[in-house]
């Protein structure tokens, strides 16, 4: 009995007719696989439908996306604000004298980069000088011409 459902669900052919829509079953029952949930003639094409699913589809993956970038960028911030509330607790838990030797040292730490920068700057405004002094030269040589 139960290969005859079977059988007979599997071999029923449905066709509807055009100005009816058959869109899924009403129920998984083989006897009642003839019973069809309908709509009209007047829903869409299955074409503007495929268009619809698949600006569904776009939409629904930017919102995915964008809660997936919105998250990281929430996490990465909290993060960030609990170290640093940690690193200035740390800090506050620190005697004076610790205090003071961090600052001499971070001093250091700057006057020794400090050197090759002011070099640089030297360098540089020397360059610019020489520059101008060129186009000094040329200006009273054309001047002359």
């Amino acid at each position: 009995m139960i290969t005859q459902r079977v059988l007979r669900a599997r071999t029923t052919r449905i066709i509807p007719s055009p100005r009816i829509r058959a869109t899924r079953f009403i129920s998984s029952d083989p006897r009642r696989a003839n019973t069809l949930k309908t709509g009209s003639s007047s829903s869409p094409s299955s074409s503007s439908a495929a268009k619809i699913q698949t600006f569904r589809r776009v939409i629904i993956t930017g919102a995915v996306a964008l809660i997936t970038a919105v998250g990281a960028i929430t996490g990465a911030r909290l993060k960030s604000d609990s170290e640093a509330a940690q690193q200035a607790e740390k800090i506050q838990e620190t005697s004076l004298d610790e205090r003071i030797e961090m600052l001499e040292d971070r001093r250091a730490q700057l006057v020794t980069a400090k050197i090759p920068v002011e070099r640089k700057l030297a360098d540089l405004q020397a360059r610019m000088a020489e520059k101008r002094r060129n186009r000094e030269a040329e200006m009273e040589s054309k001047g002359r011409e």
